[in-house]
């Protein structure tokens, strides 16, 4: 059974499919046409297997059919009516997970009955289609669909990445983004698998990716700076590759690296092999990544390298299947994710810039952590620290800064922290009541997950200083 809609049900030809798919098709006016996607996928899984040739099947089909002894995964989808959703694009979005789930089937991954819902930003909510018990499989992955740096199809291009000095942090991710469309998109075995990763991903949600009045926005906070060296660093990778000649710039642009690594930061899980933690894109997993800091699954890896997506409790009929993103607080979530946490309970910290004169009267910038859940006094024992060896730098023999330690360097350091707090607060447009106000009118998705950010950091900011 594939639904289409909610009042559209298509099984064992019940209704006039052809008449259905042209209605639609004409409805929606689709360049892509990708009802025909759709009801090529039906038929596949509602045809019965006649006596072809196997090279028949093979030019027929471009997956073969489930043997009947197997145990057919399955996939229900769902539209929530009150999110006002644009229907052609989540009828693509259905289109592409089908396709993957044939991929997925044809290269011997098992999946039990599961129920996808859609959210008005295009994130889906994967749910049980039946009651399942501790320690119940839900996805088995064979060991070669699992992308890794020691994947035989990337190993060599991951050891050559490797070996740059420059990418000392993160060189499996930035392997595993150049692999997506220079190696894996061009194997047969990982073309159906990587697309779906393309055309899962909203781009758009994720600030890297924000235009320029959303830029606008966000300008002057303490999240801008961090999107912004973020997109920095990612540029300069791409160029340092370019020039390594590892790809064709023609072919995979700057546009494209940044795309994959939205996609390879947003998917990747992180696995432990030969001791070592490596990160790694698991297909399907991606469509039970959870909000919620509590999982009720977790993935296990078998003695022959396969893995295995298990339950970790009881799960109800209709029960949210889910897996942990982690701890992490908004600005780490919105970046990497696109999405924020109402009330999320890891809090903002926010590095305050701060400008400090040393002995010879030069200005040097300097960054104090700040976050509702620090008191106040532990920003001025590295503040204190700072002040006085800036103005000591010749003899800076004390360590403990825990008490004030001259008057002169007391006064100067809350001066430079009011300073610092002040300036920062002139950086924003906005105040916060204004923020929540406008959060409560804006329908922009962007705009609202923007505010729930600046409302956090503002409240870090302003709250110390009212303290002050």
């Amino acid at each position: 059974m594939f639904k289409i809609s909610q009042k559209i049900q298509l099984s064992h030809y019940n209704i006039n499919q052809d008449l259905l798919f042209k209605n639609l098709s004409r409805k929606l006016n689709d360049k892509n046409n990708i009802i025909k996607k759709i009801k090529h996928l039906v038929e596949e899984n509602t045809q019965e297997t006649s006596s072809h040739t196997n090279q028949e099947l093979h030019n027929s089909m471009k997956y073969k059919p489930l043997l009947k002894k197997q145990s057919s995964s399955h996939l229900s989808v769902s539209i929530n009516k009150h999110q006002g959703l644009n229907k052609k694009e989540i009828i693509n979005k259905k289109a592409s997970i089908s396709n993957l789930l044939q991929w997925a089937k044809y290269n011997k991954m098992h999946l039990r009955k599961i129920h996808l819902n859609f959210s008005n930003n295009g994130y889906e909510m994967a749910k049980s289609e039946d009651k399942m018990k501790q320690g119940e499989n839900i996805i088995s992955i064979p060991k070669d669909l699992i992308l890794t740096s020691n994947n035989p199809l990337i190993n060599n291009l991951c050891e050559t990445i490797n070996k740059i000095e420059e990418f000392k942090n993160e060189p499996e991710l930035i392997c595993l983004t150049v692999a997506l469309k220079n190696k894996l998109l061009k194997t047969k075995k990982f073309e159906d698998f990587i697309n779906y990763l393309f055309e899962s991903v909203k781009f758009i949600s994720f600030p890297i990716f924000y235009s320029p009045e959303e830029n606008l926005l966000i300008k002057g906070s303490y999240l801008y700076t961090l999107i912004s060296a973020m997109k920095s660093e990612y540029k300069l990778e791409y160029s340092i590759l370019s020039k390594k000649n590892l790809f064709n710039s023609e072919d995979f642009t700057e546009d494209d690296y940044l795309k994959s690594r939205i996609i390879v930061n947003s998917k990747f899980y992180n696995l432990k092999s030969n001791g070592k933690v490596v990160p790694a894109l698991i297909p399907l997993i991606d469509l039970f990544s959870s909000k919620t800091d509590k999982s009720n699954c977790e993935l296990v890896m078998l003695k022959n390298g396969s893995l295995q997506f298990r339950s970790t409790e009881l799960i109800n009929k209709r029960e949210l299947i889910h897996m942990s993103l982690g701890r992490y607080s908004n600005y780490n979530i919105l970046i990497n994710y696109g999405f924020t946490m109402i009330n999320n309970p890891i809090p903002l910290n926010v590095y305050l810039d701060l400008k400090i004169k040393n002995e010879n009267g030069e200005k040097k910038n300097k960054e104090i952590l700040l976050s509702k859940d620090i008191n106040i006094n532990n920003s001025l024992i590295k503040l204190r620290k700072i002040v006085y060896k800036l103005s000591n730098e010749k003899n800076s023999k004390i360590k403990n800064f825990e008490t004030p330690k001259a008057v002169d360097n007391e006064i100067e350091s809350l001066r430079v922290f009011k300073d610092g707090l002040k300036s920062q607060i002139a950086n924003y447009s906005t105040n916060i009541k204004e923020d929540i106000i406008r959060s409560t009118q804006t329908r922009n998705y962007n705009e609202i997950n923007i505010l729930n950010v600046l409302i956090e950091e503002k409240k870090v900011i302003f709250n110390i200083n009212n303290r002050f």
